[in-house]
């Protein structure tokens, strides 16, 4: 009573019964109190919450077995609930829906059925399960046309099909659908890494030579950044994340360096090679007989 009088005080709203379970209260409310019970926001609930220590379920009471029993397992959605003389079957929406409504060793149902029998006179409330209740496929030796017809129209609902269809990647991605591009580095930054992280990452503003559309490209491994100088010439390609995305904690960097002035970024590191200015390159590739 004392629970029932703390409530009724801080929502103002009317209250049928009370159950205390363990790590929960529930409180069954009188016909259109729900939003007097609830409050603003749920105000109402955070602050039992505080004061009880329990997490609080609220449900509305109605005089209608099955519209009772469907505001006690809310918010779990219902295809539909039979009632036939004493016995309860729900049908449930899907497979994740009727394992939440049984719960662990039936536990769930148990409870549901213990609080409905407090109210109306039933003798066991039951999950009624068809399998296959939500496919609707057309059956047969002739089915394969109208099949085929649902197939294509269904892959329309996923996101990667519709993708690949329509090429969304190609003309969103700056390097065309390309593996690889070319590209002028504009400036040497640094960005900071995602928590729980602290180190600062190298990177590179890159304006690509193909289409003059700039982006962040990291430069991998230690001393990299000392091999990249402003207007050097490289070559950026995905850095493996998924799906073509960032990886790993730099967040929004989809590309990576792997040639500068078209030497190796790997072998500039490891001291096999060493890098040239590409004017220099240049003049060797058009005189190289000659200078050697």
């Amino acid at each position: 009573m004392q629970t029932i009088g703390f409530f009724e005080k801080n929502t103002n709203a009317k209250v049928k019964d009370c159950i205390i379970q363990d790590k929960s209260i529930l409180f069954i409310v009188e016909p259109n109190e729900m939003g007097r019970a609830i409050g603003k926001n749920g105000i109402n609930i955070k602050k039992l919450e505080n004061a009880f220590k329990k997490k609080i379920k609220v449900i509305e009471f109605s005089s209608e077995v099955k519209t009772f029993i469907k505001n006690l397992i809310t918010p779990s959605q219902i295809k539909e609930i039979v009632y036939e003389e004493g016995l309860i079957k729900i049908i449930p929406l899907d497979s994740k829906t009727r394992g939440y409504i049984i719960g662990k060793n039936a536990t769930m149902l148990r409870k549901y059925e213990e609080i409905t029998k407090r109210y109306f006179p039933i003798k066991e409330i039951k999950i009624k399960w068809v399998k296959n209740q939500m496919s609707k496929k057309s059956k047969g030796l002739n089915a394969g046309k109208s099949l085929k017809r649902r197939r294509d129209k269904s892959r329309w609902l996923k996101k990667d099909y519709v993708r690949k269809v329509l090429h969304l990647k190609k003309k969103s991605d700056p390097l065309e659908g390309s593996s690889q591009a070319k590209g002028l580095v504009l400036e040497k930054i640094q960005l900071e890494a995602k928590q729980p992280n602290s180190a600062m990452r190298k990177c590179a503003r890159i304006q690509l030579i193909k289409n003059g559309r700039q982006l962040t490209a990291f430069l991998p491994k230690d001393g990299a950044m000392k091999m990249v100088d402003e207007h050097d010439e490289v070559i950026i390609e995905c850095i493996g994340g998924p799906k073509g995305k960032s990886k790993g904690d730099i967040p929004g960097v989809r590309w990576q360096v792997i040639k500068v002035n078209d030497q190796s970024l790997k072998d500039l590191l490891s001291g096999k090679l060493e890098k040239a200015r590409k004017w220099l390159m240049f003049w060797l590739l058009i005189n190289g007989s000659q200078a050697i």
